[in-house]
């Protein structure tokens, strides 16, 4: 068999397939989100003293460090739309926390920030991986056959 002829034809696939985006589009994305934790956590780690000049060199070194970790969360399988929410439920969790106890606000906003970040960027995905991996014991478990003769009862049972 030729090789053209066990291809399809490109105009046969269907046009509607959602598609997930490529490594490297994943990893450049948990890299600029993780930028822009860097900048907002940049003024909360200068010293109180050092005036703009510190702000400016904390806002760097911010940007510096944090999107290698956002690389590294990029290609263990990190989405970067559910890191960003999850660094804003941590700095809105951290916001009130700070704003009901005593001290520095910035510094506990910091911390909520990073931490709800790595939430957002870990948890849905292992909840993904245990969820299918559930699936999939159960599937096996109960063979093929109690699974269809499952989803035949569910048919059964829906028509009226």
């Amino acid at each position: 068999m030729e090789y053209s002829k066990s291809r399809p034809k490109p105009g046969l696939l269907p046009q509607g397939l959602p598609t997930r985006p490529s490594l490297a589009r994943r990893v450049w994305n948990m890299v600029l989100v993780w930028l822009c934790f860097g900048a907002l956590i940049g003024p909360g780690s200068a010293p109180p003293d050092s005036g703009v000049i510190g702000t400016i060199s904390g806002i760097i070194a911010g940007m510096l460090l944090l999107p290698f970790l956002g690389a590294a969360l990029g290609l263990m399988g990190g989405r970067a739309s559910e890191s960003l929410l999850g660094g804003v439920c941590g700095t809105l969790l951290g916001a009130a926390l700070a704003l009901a106890s005593e001290g520095a606000i910035l510094p506990k906003v910091n911390a909520c920030l990073i931490a709800g970040g790595l939430v957002g960027a870990t948890f849905p995905g292992v909840y993904r991986l245990l969820g299918s991996g559930w699936v999939a014991v159960v599937r096996s478990f109960l063979g093929q056959s109690a699974t269809a003769r499952m989803a035949q009862a569910s048919a059964v049972a829906i028509r009226p």
